[in-house]
């Protein structure tokens, strides 16, 4: 008999969609060959070959989102910064890097001691990282 091998193709990453906060938040993913069907079955049956990695590190597939062969949602793993590497990762096949952004610091105010000789100061906003 004749063997046919087939490759198949990597995932491509369109754009995300969501809470980029620094301090990790629920994103979905757009793109195409995520390697699910409807039902959210991968090639072996299970989400289990699915992965995600953000700056190299693990985010969490969401299994409670939808989940299909175009579009999916993580938990974002806390960080901070531009063009930071998503990678979905489908059975062992890499998608190419797609340049994440978190969100940028947001200031709402600031009060304190502002003389000339120092002071301390407090600044309250959001997402000035994750420390």
């Amino acid at each position: 008999s004749n063997q046919i091998s087939y490759n198949y193709a990597a995932p491509l990453i369109f754009g995300v969609t969501g809470n980029f906060s620094t301090s990790s938040g629920i994103v979905e993913i757009n793109g195409l060959h995520f390697g699910v069907d409807l039902t959210g079955a991968n090639f072996n049956g299970s989400l289990s070959s699915v992965s995600v990695s953000l700056g190299g590190k693990a985010c969490q597939v969401l299994t409670s989102k939808s989940f299909n062969n175009t579009y999916f949602s993580i938990q974002t793993v806390e960080g901070s910064g531009r063009n930071v590497p998503l990678i979905v990762t489908i059975n062992g096949i890499a998608s190419s890097p797609f340049n994440f952004i978190y969100n940028a610091p947001q200031v709402f105010s600031i009060n304190g001691d502002f003389s000339t000789e120092g002071g301390i100061v407090r600044m309250e906003g959001l997402d000035f990282g994750f420390d």
